[in-house]
């Protein structure tokens, strides 16, 4: 029993440490969501809660663009593989 506790006290940690081996990987999947996403199912959500025309348009460019300025800037900084 205090084996299964060990493993689950120690598995925050083991959460963090794969989340900062990956966070480029996870960085670039939320910024293609962030870009493809955002748009498409943020204009439509904004449109439901009833906003008038210009609001949801222009979060969805902002989106957009954001995404894509986000993708860009992590294309430059790829880290190099380790193969």
């Amino acid at each position: 029993m205090s084996a299964v506790l060990a493993r689950l006290k120690r598995l925050p940690r083991d959460i963090v440490e794969a989340l900062k081996k990956h966070r480029w990987t996870l960085a670039f999947i939320v910024a293609c969501l962030l870009a493809f996403l955002g748009p498409t199912y943020g204009i439509y959500v904004l449109y439901s809660l009833g906003l008038s025309w210009p609001i949801p348009d222009i979060t969805g460019f902002a989106l957009f663009s954001l995404g894509l300025i986000s993708v860009a800037y992590l294309m430059a900084s790829k880290p190099e593989s380790s193969d």
